[in-house]
């Protein structure tokens, strides 16, 4: 499901950010769920921010 994501986000930007490899690999190394949530939850809204300041 993340790496369609970031595939989405590879199309619609023409660049796959670091920041989603990092993110990524960190939330595949860890195995509590609420760390991976909230890792989830930040990804989502610095993803948000960095599609914002592209729009502008």
């Amino acid at each position: 499901m993340i790496r369609n994501l970031q595939a989405e986000d590879h199309n619609r930007t023409g660049t796959l950010t670091s920041l989603d490899s990092h993110t990524y690999d960190s939330f595949r190394a860890h195995d509590d769920s609420a760390a991976r949530e909230a890792l989830w939850a930040r990804n989502l809204a610095v993803r948000s921010v960095l599609l914002a300041q592209e729009s502008d």
